[in-house]
Parts: C-alpha cells; structure tokens; sequence
C-alpha cells in the first residue's frame, strides 16, 4: 500500500508540472524580437509559424532594427532593414534603382525575403534574388506603405529585363523552347517557395501567362488559401520584369537557422559552394 502511495503522489507531481508547463508557455508574448536573430520560441513566435520546414527559416545574419524591436513592439514601431548583401554571403543583391531607406520593412517580410533568398540560391547554386523596394512610400509606387510589400527580380529569368526607362527586352526572343521552359521553372519555383514559406498568405503580381497558370494549378493542389483572393494575378505592363509580392500585415517572422546554419548543414554547404562559384568567376549575374 505504501508503494502504491507513493506512486500516485509521483504520477500527481508530473500532472501537476505537465499543467504548469503549458500555462507558462500559454503566457508567452505573440511577438518579443530580440535584437539578435534567435530562435522561434525566444521570439515568442504563435504555434502556426513553428512548423515550417527547416529551409523556410532565415539565415543567422545581424539584421538592422528600429528601436521599437527590442522592446517587443509591433510593426510600424517595430521595422528590419535587409542586411547588406555581403554580410548575408551573397545571398541576394539590391536592386540598382532600390536605396537603403526603401529596404526596411516589417520582420515577418524581412525574414521571409531571407529565407526565400537562401531557399533559391539552394535550388539554383551560382544564381540569387535582387532585392528592389520593401517600404517606399513615394510617386514611385501608390502600395509599399505598410511592410507588407517587396518588388523580386531574377534577372535574365523573367518575361522582360528593366534595363532602362523604356527599353524592356525580352528574355525569350530567340531561345529555344527547353531553354524558355527552363527559365519559366525557376519563376514557377520562387513562387512556390514564397508560397511555403507563408502557407499560401501571399500575392503576387506578374504578367506571364504560362508561369500563372502552372502556378495556380500547383497551389490549388496544395489546398492553400490566399486571403488575398488570386494568389498570382497580372497587373500593369510593369510587371513583367518582377515580382510584386504582399503578404499579410503584421505577419510574424519566420524562425531563424541557429548561429553558423547549425542543424542545417546542407543549406550551409550549398549556400558556401555557390558563394565560392560566384567568387572564382569573378562576380554575381549581371544586370543587377
């Protein structure tokens, strides 16, 4: 009997512990961003952002942050900037018309350009995102007000190449057919990863019929819902070129990869090979 005691008094303590385990983790902020990238639950990320896969996180790198960050405030106290593209190992360049004071935004778009960056550059070894305007408010853009939105490029990939105001040439006159698919299957592919990265609460504006359509089908698949409606619709003749993507406001960051890729040795290895390429050819893809 004095055995069976105890073991109910033990099994009572573990109860009991199991209950204080949960209530504290119930108490946790929604959003604490600390001023170093760290991981999801430091950041008191809500249990819906904790389960992407382990290529939607965004690399360990110092990201510039407003103040109101390491308070724990929301968005629009609360804004990251892209880091600069060295300090990130190249994972993504500026866009050439793109200024420093146009790249801030809010976390949860800041982490995701990063993590989409580090997905690509994964898939594609040698080749990486251009980066134009996040928060631009301006007679540029009647949009990019409210950290929700960011222009992405691939350059030689798309329908047409912004080289100049007016001068638009396409990416397809001329190419064979393989080739054209193939540069297709990489827009398709950054899509999707945009896609994964936030369960489909994504838009984007692009005006190439055969890549919207591929995508569309793929995301219906996925039985993703954007609350955008569409989630790749065409816009004005500017967007043939980029990528106009929004997400929602104040969408959460994505988790960070631990310090150095640690748990992620792929991603790392990938990431440092295509570095190396780059550098050994003597510079990134052009027209940035």
């Amino acid at each position: 009997m004095a055995a069976l005691a105890s073991s109910i008094l033990l099994l009572g303590g573990l109860f009991s512990g199991l209950m204080h385990s949960e209530i504290q983790e119930a108490e946790v902020p929604e959003v604490a961003i600390p001023t170093h990238p760290a991981s999801p639950r430091s950041m008191g990320l809500p249990t819906a952002q904790r389960h992407h896969s382990s290529s939607c996180r965004a690399p360990d790198v110092a990201i510039p942050q407003s103040k109101g960050c390491r308070i724990g405030l929301l968005y629009p106290s609360c804004r990251f900037r892209m880091p600069d593209p060295e300090a990130a190992g190249y994972l993504y360049d500026r866009w050439k018309r793109t200024t420093l004071d146009h790249w801030w935004g809010s976390p949860g778009l800041v982490t995701l350009i990063l993590a989409v960056s580090a997905k690509y550059q994964q898939e594609y070894p040698g080749e990486s995102l251009v980066v134009g305007d996040l928060d631009a408010p301006g007679p540029r853009h009647s949009t990019h007000r409210k950290g929700q939105d960011v222009d992405l490029y691939l350059p030689g990939m798309m329908r047409t190449e912004n080289v100049r105001r007016y001068v638009r040439p396409s990416n397809y006159e001329g190419q064979r057919s393989w080739q054209v698919a193939a540069k297709r299957a990489r827009v398709v592919e950054l899509a999707k990863n945009l896609a994964i990265c936030t369960d489909g609460r994504i838009r984007i504006y692009y005006n190439d019929e055969p890549v919207e359509r591929r995508f569309l089908k793929w995301f219906t698949m996925r039985g993703y819902k954007s609350p955008f409606g569409k989630p790749m619709r065409r816009h004005n003749y500017l967007h043939r070129f980029h990528f106009h993507v929004s997400v929602p406001e104040n969408m959460s960051p994505l988790p960070f990869n631990p310090p150095s890729f640690a748990g992620n040795t792929d991603l790392a290895a990938d990431t440092h090979e295509a570095h190396a390429l780059d550098t050994s050819q003597g510079g990134r893809t052009a027209g940035r």
